[in-house]
């Protein structure tokens, strides 16, 4: 068909590298579903970091589920952390997202810090629902 023999074999390389990357993402998410059921902060953090050093993009999913297990644990900082390095990265924050790294500061019993992360949505265009001022709201209550 007169395409050049290395344009395929690169397009090849491409589709393997694709696949592999898609076979760590979702070895990923049954991981940090497991670490969730084991409350697992710092080893969810840990997950992050490895994708991110092979050069993996932290998908939203991927990242509110590590979120959600330090919400649970009541590692606010780590959430927020969490949150400012999806801001960095250019990984869109959504609702549920946001509602998460929210609550873990009120578990944390961080008031100012939940106002802060709630104002945050305005400004980064992020919806606020009816949970987001519910546990902004408990976080103050708490803190």
């Amino acid at each position: 068909n007169g395409t050049p023999l290395g344009n395929i074999q690169d397009w090849q390389r491409g589709v393997l590298n694709l696949h592999i990357a898609l076979d760590q993402i979702v070895v990923a998410m049954h991981l940090l579903q497991e670490l969730r059921k084991a409350r697992e902060c710092k080893a969810s953090l840990a997950v992050l970091r490895c994708l991110q050093k092979q050069g993996l993009e932290t998908t939203l999913y991927i990242a509110t589920a590590a979120i959600t297990i330090c919400g649970r644990m009541s590692a606010w900082s780590e959430a927020v952390h969490m949150l400012r390095e999806m801001k960095d990265s250019h990984v869109a924050r959504d609702t549920i997202v946001c509602n998460s790294a929210v609550s873990s500061c009120g578990k944390g019993e961080q008031c100012v810090q939940a106002l802060q992360l709630f104002r945050e949505m305005v400004d980064d265009h992020v919806e606020r629902d009816t949970i987001s001022y519910n546990v902004t709201i408990s976080a103050c209550e708490k803190g």
